[in-house]
């Protein structure tokens, strides 16, 4: 005769249940939320980056319509906000008077570097929102630096250098950071060697070779910086380094994203010459002049 189970064990059997149910309906839900969370973040980042390549392409209105919307719907995207304002910026250069584009800048600058704080402080473990702030901070020395306010611009310079690079040395995945870096590198690499050993205070590395090495990385692998990085490559390259082929590499690749954008195809016409493809370069000079008239008066000047 097979004896029957106790009450106690009954008991015990159905809670071990209860709780097997619960942590896989658990896991489920985690799994659920982490999809969620996986498409809503791919959402955001394309909605942005619809932005991002409607201003390289000299689409302003267009630019500013999708982040002035992305802003609202996707408040907390690491990038949105310094990116919009990134756009405004832009856009006032094409328009207005250099000062009066300083004055945008800041303006914008001082709307969002309090979201960025608050993002930080309810999101500590978040490393790209101070990525951001750093830029923010460096963007910030940019207008200083055209209203030649000399202190703030070394006080903003040195925040915006010392919060990015944190976020590279505890964080050396996040590719996005390399650029800036590489940027105040590449500079000390040029810089007399008293200034040299003055910025190797602040842990800033001297070498050119290093450098260089982060802004490839930057160009050749980031999500969000190589825009950037391969306009900067395309013109060290040129009128430093003395590289035209490799400045035709990075000025050929942002001429086939952005064909509007007339100081890409500057620049890609000048590495053309340079290599010798004259009859491409005449095709593109052609180009080029009949594209002047769809500059804004600001931008011909």
């Amino acid at each position: 005769m097979v004896n029957s189970p106790s009450t106690e064990i009954i008991k015990l059997t159905i809670i071990q249940k209860f709780f097997l149910y619960f942590s896989k309906l658990s896991i489920l839900l985690l799994i659920n939320i982490s999809s969620l969370n996986a498409i809503n973040k791919s959402i955001a980042d394309d909605y942005v980056h619809e932005g991002i390549n409607a201003f390289y392409n000299y689409e302003f209105d267009k630019s500013l319509k999708i982040l002035d919307s992305a802003r609202i719907l996707f408040p907390e995207h690491p990038g949105v906000h310094f990116i919009w304002a990134s756009s405004k910026y832009y856009y006032s250069q094409a328009q207005f008077p250099t000062l009066t584009t300083y004055d945008t800048l800041e303006s914008c600058l001082n709307q969002i570097e309090p979201i960025y704080y608050n993002l930080i402080k309810t999101n500590p473990s978040e490393p790209l929102y101070n990525l951001y702030l750093g830029s923010l901070k460096g963007l910030r020395a940019r207008a200083s630096l055209g209203k030649k306010r000399w202190l703030r611009l070394l006080s903003t310079s040195y925040q915006g250098f010392r919060i990015i690079n944190d976020v590279y040395r505890d964080n050396p995945n996040i590719i996005d950071a390399q650029l800036p870096i590489g940027i105040v590198e590449y500079y000390s690499s040029l810089s007399n060697p008293i200034l040299k050993i003055a910025l190797s205070f602040y842990g800033i590395n001297s070498s050119k070779e290093n450098s260089l090495k982060k802004i490839h990385l930057a160009a050749d692998s980031s999500e969000w910086a190589w825009i950037e990085a391969s306009g900067i490559l395309s013109f060290l390259y040129l009128w430093i380094e003395n590289r035209p082929d490799k400045a035709n590499k990075y000025s050929k690749l942002l001429v086939d994203k952005f064909p509007a954008n007339f100081y890409f195809s500057v620049m890609y016409l000048e590495s053309l010459i340079r290599i010798g493809e004259i009859e491409k370069a005449k095709d593109l000079i052609l180009e080029l002049t009949n594209s002047i008239s769809n500059l804004t008066n600001r931008q011909r000047k």
